[in-house]
């Protein structure tokens, strides 16, 4: 029942008695000028009471108070939007919303508020609008998260809940992506690492999400490292993969690809240049020298020696840096091993110098090289010739510690009696009569695809060439073998450089 107002002293029957004000918009408001002091309505705009004092509407209100937000973290990534909901009380359709960092320095205020009732708002910030104060990935400020979340009645009465919206900014990327490492065969273990960060210093972890990595290999999901030996299906494949990461909140996604080599053989014969591929850090390399010619005449000239010899296999090479190759020529005949013409000439890869091997004597000792020349035949009055030296085992480095090479075979008394060179497997034979004085056997290997003997020594007698291109007494030594040539001043074979990897 609603009562009348008779006298200033009325009162109201019960405490459940209410009393109707006029109502309406902020719009329909009694201008300002025109209402009298005193008067008083319910804005269904603000929904408060206000009271004209004379000059001004005044909002009758309370300070609004936040019990909650949800959710109270934000996943952060510049472009998409979350809504959050903020519970508790004496809220109305004028109370502002705003967010204040946790330096106190940045103030945001949300693009969008919606009051649904006395006890609930929800906002909105714009896209790139918190980002715009705390930054994204690698640029994120953590000194500005957690925010503050204030609240405001129409009257300007507030409450704050402190650090109550924290930012879960974007997971960031270390490791660019596109290639991460190529996979050969004489480098088939595979060792990359992926990194990503968050930048509140979250754990992450790491899948694969689409593609394969090579067969064997895979990837640790909590250091994103990427290892194991990869079983290449024979020819040239490219692994392409996504990788994600996540904080448990946050993902990103980053595109890698892995490039697997078959087994592949370069061959020099000549001088030229190796071309390393990108990702390529060893090789296996076989580095023969030049033959050393053969002195004197068949039965009288020592055999020239086989090149010196070096098979390294896994040399560490720099990725991408190309590598000068030299092959030696072969040594050329001639009447005595002490002519530099007859030693054969020096091959080289990188590093690794195989020295040329010896000449062959006649009527003299042979000459020293990578493998020693043969000594020459003499008459019976005179001493015996020696053969020569093999040089190729005491290079500096790598050489020769990785190289082969032996003495030549020491000649007799007397025609019929010339040394055999020396071979990089052996030591070429001892001179005396007729036949003896073979030439050293070389060494076999499969670097080509197949086994050959390389570096033989060249004979002094008729039937004694030495495996490996040695040429027997009236021979020369195989090209690209780099065996030492026969007695009979016979040129020497040249050398070669096979790499594989």
């Amino acid at each position: 029942m609603v009562k009348k107002v008779r006298s200033e002293n009325t009162t109201f029957g019960s405490d459940t008695h209410s009393f109707k004000v006029p109502m309406g918009t902020t719009a329909q408001r009694v201008r300002e000028g025109s209402a009298e002091a005193g008067q008083m309505r319910y804005n269904t705009s603000l929904a408060a009471l206000e009271y004209y004092n004379g000059s001004s509407w005044v909002v009758l209100d309370v300070a609004p108070e936040i019990t909650s937000i949800s959710p109270s973290t934000i996943v952060e990534d510049g472009s998409t939007t979350t809504e959050v909901t903020i519970t508790g009380s004496g809220f109305n359709a004028g109370t502002a919303v705003s967010l204040v960092s946790d330096d106190a320095a940045s103030t945001i205020t949300p693009s969008t508020v919606t009051f649904v009732n006395s006890t609930t708002l929800r906002f909105t910030c714009s896209a790139g609008q918190i980002s715009a104060v705390t930054g994204l990935g690698a640029d994120f400020n953590s000194a500005k998260s957690p925010f503050d979340v204030k609240v405001t009645s129409a009257g300007g009465k507030a409450n704050t809940l402190a650090n109550a919206l924290s930012i879960n900014s974007q997971i960031y990327w270390i490791t660019a992506g596109g290639n991460l490492t190529n996979t050969f065969s004489g480098n088939r273990s595979v060792s990359a690492t992926v990194e990503a960060r968050d930048p509140e210093s979250q754990a992450i972890t790491y899948s694969v999400t689409t593609g394969s990595l090579p067969a064997g290999v895979s990837l640790n999901a909590n250091t994103g490292a990427i290892t194991g030996t990869d079983s290449n299906p024979g020819t040239v494949t490219t692994y392409n993969f996504e990788i994600t990461a996540t904080d448990g909140t946050n993902t990103n996604n980053q595109y890698f690809n892995i490039v697997s080599y078959p087994q592949t053989t370069e061959t020099f014969t000549s001088t030229g240049t190796f071309t390393v591929p990108d990702g390529l850090t060893s090789v296996d390399v076989l580095v023969v020298a030049g033959g050393g010619g053969g002195g004197g005449q068949c039965n009288l000239g020592g055999g020239g020696g086989g090149g010196g010899l070096i098979y390294r296999p896994g040399l560490p090479i720099t990725p991408g840096s190309p590598i000068a190759v030299t092959v030696g020529g072969a040594g050329s005949g001639g009447w005595n091993g002490t002519d530099p013409s007859q030693r054969g000439g020096t091959s080289q890869f990188a590093a690794l110098a195989a020295i040329g091997g010896g000449g062959g004597g006649a009527f003299s000792g042979g000459a020293p090289g990578g493998s020693g020349g043969g000594g020459g035949g003499n008459s019976f009055q005179q001493p015996t010739t020696q053969g020569g030296t093999g040089t190729q085992p005491q290079q500096a480095g790598e050489s020769g510690s990785y190289g082969f090479g032996n003495p030549g075979g020491t000649g007799a008394q007397g025609n019929f009696g010339p040394g055999g060179a020396a071979g990089g497997g052996g030591a070429g034979g001892r001179g005396s009569d007729f036949p003896n004085g073979a030439g050293g056997a070389g060494r076999n290997y499969s670097i080509s695809g197949s086994p050959v003997d390389y570096a033989g020594g060249g004979g002094g007698n008729n039937n004694g060439a030495g495996n490996g291109g040695g040429g027997a007494c009236g021979n020369p030594g195989t090209a690209n073998r780099g065996g030492g040539g026969g007695g009979d001043s016979q040129p020497g074979g040249s050398g070669i450089v096979i790499v594989q990897y």
